[in-house]
């Protein structure tokens, strides 16, 4: 059955797919969708199928979204057990944990208290970091400056990381300080890796392990006691498209703060 494109979606056709009842290859119903490796009998091995597509939703496509990793010929969200996704490396790729895998854990809302509670030891973070004065402060789960000492453990973060606590702001952001890498797979508002806005008592970043956020920018302004974040060298940590907006901050007018 050949299916009539109405519109696109991450490069991909949106049809009317319902009338498939697996997937779409290019408009046309498919039971599969042409693996990624086939047989080559003369050489007696696997080989790269220049044909091949990635299952995509109810799709097959040559690529997988950008948000989105590879495991096998299937974009997925989250890699299955055994496998691991190295932040560290130029790939999307889900590859088989050597030994035991890191801790992974999945964060899709901003923190509360309860979530916190499960954070400890996690060394990566497949999700995002949001902390929010309003749930800092909420009466039901909310949690304190000190309960933030649970992400001391995390190195890697696969979308982003945001704060803005307002009068409830820690001083430092030491409960960070191990976090090395920002994946940048989900951005806030569709451009920042790393928002760190409106906290008032907020007085060093502390962010001392932070070596690379792979995709997305930075903004760090209206921390009115934040001091020396001008001074750290974002060229080295985002990449050559992304930007570092930083101001309203103390700046280096500071002196009294290391």
């Amino acid at each position: 059955m050949k299916l009539v494109p109405v519109a696109v979606r991450d490069g991909v056709p949106i049809s009317v797919w319902l009338a498939c009842r697996e997937l779409s290859l290019d408009g046309v119903c498919v039971h599969q969708c042409p693996p990624m490796m086939v047989h080559d009998s003369k050489k007696g091995m696997l080989v790269p199928n220049p044909k091949g597509r990635y299952v995509y939703d109810r799709y097959c496509v040559e690529e997988c979204p950008k948000e989105l990793l590879v495991e096998r010929d299937a974009c997925v969200r989250h890699c299955s057990v055994g496998s691991h996704h190295d932040m560290t490396k130029d790939s999307r790729r889900c590859e088989p944990c050597k030994g035991v895998c890191p801790k992974v854990c999945q964060v899709t809302k901003a923190l509360t208290g309860s979530i916190l509670r499960n954070l400890t030891g996690c060394e990566e973070i497949d999700g995002f970091i949001d902390i929010q004065d309003s749930k800092m402060n909420s009466n039901v789960d909310g949690y304190t400056r000190e309960d933030l000492n649970a992400l001391k453990s995390v190195r890697m973060i696969s979308e982003y990381v945001q704060i803005a606590t307002q009068t409830v702001s820690p001083r430092n952001l030491s409960f960070l300080e191990n976090l090395e890498f920002i994946e940048g797979r989900n951005l806030v508002t569709s451009r920042f890796a790393l928002a760190i806005n409106k906290n008032d008592n907020l007085e060093q970043l502390g962010l001392r392990n932070l070596k690379k956020i792979k995709a997305g920018s930075v903004i760090i302004t209206e921390n009115h006691g934040l001091c020396y974040a001008k001074t750290i060298q974002w060229d080295k940590i985002i990449a050559p498209t992304a930007q570092a907006v930083i101001s309203k901050n103390m700046d280096n007018k500071c002196g009294r703060y290391q």
